[in-house]
């Protein structure tokens, strides 16, 4: 962006028109992944580096991008001519839904909403005319549904009588 490593991107500059012009590529990779749905602060790292976060800045060249003409004008017309099923779809929703409830850092209640949500989207569980949940389907759709066979169940391990005996 600069060839002198001493200056770096003010806020001013990140809603400079020209300065978006100059750096389109970072600026449509920023939009494509704010359309994507990635919060500002991921999409202004991914998009411009590590360089332009390591100072009390961020936000306000976060702001500055998101007042920029170029961005105002390029992401409306793009999130338009996105298609929905882009955007969000049953593959997407159930990965973030993975994400939510495989996150450690997740609060326990969100993390059980999302296996719950999980559930229900893959059919494990259904919910009946009553509203009680019941099991829906095997494992052995799920395999169907991929067209292998479900593996056999493993057979119970012998347990074998290994106490110690006391004789006279």
């Amino acid at each position: 962006m600069f060839d002198d490593e001493q200056h770096v991107a003010t806020p001013s500059d990140f809603a400079s028109e020209m300065f978006a012009l100059n750096n389109i590529e970072l600026f449509d990779e920023y939009i494509k992944r704010r359309i994507e749905g990635e919060s500002s602060y991921v999409a202004f790292r991914i998009a411009f580096g590590e360089e332009f976060v390591g100072d009390n800045f961020v936000q306000a060249r976060i702001y500055g991008i998101e007042r920029n003409p170029y961005f105002v004008n390029h992401f409306k017309k793009r999130l338009e001519a996105t298609k929905l099923s882009d955007m969000w779809n049953p593959k997407v929703a159930v990965h973030n839904l993975l994400m939510m409830a495989r996150d450690v850092l997740a609060k326990e209640s969100a993390r059980l909403g999302a296996m719950k949500e999980l559930n229900l989207i893959t059919r494990l569980v259904v919910i009946d005319e009553s509203g009680k949940s019941k099991a829906g389907r095997s494992l052995a759709d799920f395999y169907a549904d991929e067209g292998e066979l479900a593996p056999d169940p493993e057979p119970e391990p012998e347990i074998k009588d290994i106490t110690p005996r006391i004789t006279h």
